[in-house]
């Protein structure tokens, strides 16, 4: 059975939850990628103090590791990622082919430094969680 719970901050999820969770049969809680710790210590911290003294049966994911699980369980090759010289190879060969028709940067759209100032930009949005 699949039970899917969403809120708002204001909302006390985890005690909901956890109110809803059968410790008898196997469960898996998946949350977003930087909440698996601080679910996993909610979890232990509300059901130590109800007297469970274990969760085997409790398992709490985020996407990237249920990812990685059933990418290794499928037996399909990893997919691997470009790091920050490989995206920047792409850009290159992008815009440059694309200059003519990026008419709004002018010139600059098809320079080396176009390039490196949209891979910074890449990143920089990658690493504050922007889409």
């Amino acid at each position: 059975m699949l039970n899917i719970f969403y809120g708002g901050e204001a909302v006390d999820k985890e005690n909901f939850i956890f109110d809803n969770v059968d410790l008898e049969k196997k469960t898996l809680i998946l949350v977003p990628d930087q909440f698996s710790f601080a679910m996993e210590e909610a979890a232990l911290d509300y059901f130590s103090a109800r007297g469970r003294r274990g969760l085997i049966n409790l398992v709490v994911e985020d996407f990237s590791a249920l990812g990685h699980k059933v990418i290794q369980k499928s037996d399909t090759p990893e997919p691997e990622l470009i790091d920050k010289y490989g995206r920047h190879m792409l850009l290159s060969i992008i815009t440059e082919r694309l200059a003519p028709e990026l008419e709004v940067f002018g010139k600059a759209g098809g320079k080396s430094s176009f390039a490196d100032l949209m891979n910074t930009t890449i990143s920089e949005m990658k690493r504050y969680g922007v889409d």
